[in-house]
């Protein structure tokens, strides 16, 4: 009996969480790729496959944060900067 509840309750959380990730919005048609060692951010259209834009100058670039709707991205490198050779 123990089994069968097991069971019943592990179906009932898949498909509760199946039927949330359906109901996710998709909001990013524009996908960025950072291209490590080549030193650009690679910008993509998601529908298409197309390339829009190579942005240069990120030295090491590895990882890329933003939010939607928002001005920026924030990116991450491995290589490093003293503080007085920072852009502001």
């Amino acid at each position: 009996m123990e089994t069968k509840m097991k069971t019943e309750m592990k179906f009932a959380l898949a498909t509760a969480t199946l039927t949330l990730l359906g109901t996710v919005p998709t909001f990013a048609t524009t996908v960025y790729i950072p291209e490590g060692s080549a030193g650009e951010i690679l910008v993509v259209d998601a529908d298409t496959g197309s390339v829009e834009a190579r942005w240069p100058g990120f030295e090491a670039v590895h990882g890329l944060a933003g939010v939607p709707g928002a001005r920026y991205i924030v990116a991450g490198s491995y290589s490093e900067v003293a503080k007085e050779e920072a852009e502001a």
